[in-house]
Parts: structure tokens; C-alpha cells; sequence
């Protein structure tokens, strides 16, 4: 079985913008996010999709609706949890910085059990 994958990331938000971790935060577009999105829209807006997934932050939802209110291929959008943006816990709604620190020393194994 063949198939083709379109991967979309949401448009800009101010948190992109200012450098703060959103991890599970759910934050809306930006101006610029919200025209990103557009743009991503007319690109795509005659290619063929049977299926479209967003995760449900408003951020990623928002972008793939403004993908389907152009594109007739598909008119729902399956929503799923489990596509967020992995958690970064007491480093959302932090700066950058804040989460360097917070990752500073640790191996490999502990990065990726960490959040």
C-alpha cells in the first residue's frame, strides 16, 4: 500500500514570536500565524486529502481549518489528543532560558523520560 503524508505546522504564535516553551499551553494564532495559514491553504487548496488530523490545541486546529474552508477534499477534521505538542511541565508559559536550564545536565535516557 502506498500513500502520500502532508505534515502542516500551525502558523506563528506570539509565545513562537517571544520564545516561550508552549508545550500542552493553548495559545491561539498570531496576525502572522493566522496568514501563514492562509498562505499554507492556497498552496495546498488543490491537492486531494482523505484524511485530515489536527491535534486540539487551537493553535494546530485553527490552521487546519483554514486549510479545509479552502480545500473541498474534505470537510472534517479528526481531532486527536494524542498529536499535541509533547508537555514541557513547569516550563510552559517560560522563557527559553528557563527551560535550558531545567534540561542542563541530563543524559540522554533522562531527556527523554523527562516532561
Amino acid at each position: 500500500m502506498e500513500f502520500e503524508l502532508c505534515l502542516v505546522r500551525h502558523g506563528e504564535t506570539e509565545a513562537n514570536r517571544t520564545h516561550i516553551i508552549q508545550g500542552h499551553l493553548d495559545v491561539p494564532l498570531s496576525q502572522t500565524g493566522l496568514e501563514q495559514a492562509r498562505l499554507v491553504a492556497k498552496h495546498l487548496a488543490d491537492t486531494q486529502f482523505t484524511l485530515a488530523i489536527s491535534s486540539d490545541l487551537l493553535r494546530a486546529l485553527k490552521t487546519g481549518e483554514t486549510i479545509r474552508d479552502v480545500n473541498s477534499s474534505f470537510q472534517e477534521i479528526e481531532v486527536w489528543k494524542v498529536a499535541r505538542e509533547r508537555s514541557f511541565g513547569d516550563c510552559e508559559g517560560q522563557g527559553v532560558d528557563v527551560m535550558l536550564g531545567a534540561v542542563k545536565g541530563k543524559n540522554k535516557e533522562q531527556l527523554f523520560a523527562w516532561g
